[in-house]
């Protein structure tokens, strides 16, 4: 079952929108994570040999002579971060579940504590 589309992060949504959603789904899990150069010709490229000739066409389409950041999955972040906000698990089982570090983990619950709810006031 996939995520809502509105939580697709753009490069996604745009394979997605061009080949469907396997397409999108197959981008992320062989290039997630990665920021990656995207030829304006996608025909043999590297990319095209990565990703496959249909998905690197339509990111040339797009993004060719760029560098681009493609996403680990749908809600790249969203779902990560909601998981550690609520969660009781521990950074090691939210890394295994996310496909994240430790250290990631531990960086991403000392930012959301840092935030906090503007109407709540100082103790001290």
């Amino acid at each position: 079952m996939s995520a809502p589309r509105p939580a697709w992060p753009h490069v996604l949504m745009l394979v997605a929108d061009a080949l469907g959603e396997p397409a999108a789904l197959r981008l992320a899990e062989r290039l997630g994570g990665q920021r990656r150069y995207v030829p304006e010709a996608a025909a043999g490229s590297r990319l095209a040999v990565e990703a496959g000739e249909d998905v690197a066409a339509v990111l040339a389409d797009h993004y060719g002579g760029e560098s681009i950041y493609i996403p680990r999955g749908p809600a790249d972040g969203v779902a990560l971060a909601e998981d550690v906000r609520t969660s009781n698990l521990s950074a090691n089982a939210l890394a295994g579940r996310h496909r994240r570090s430790v250290r990631t983990i531990h960086r991403l619950r000392r930012r959301i504590r840092g935030m906090r709810d503007p109407r709540q006031g100082d103790l001290l």
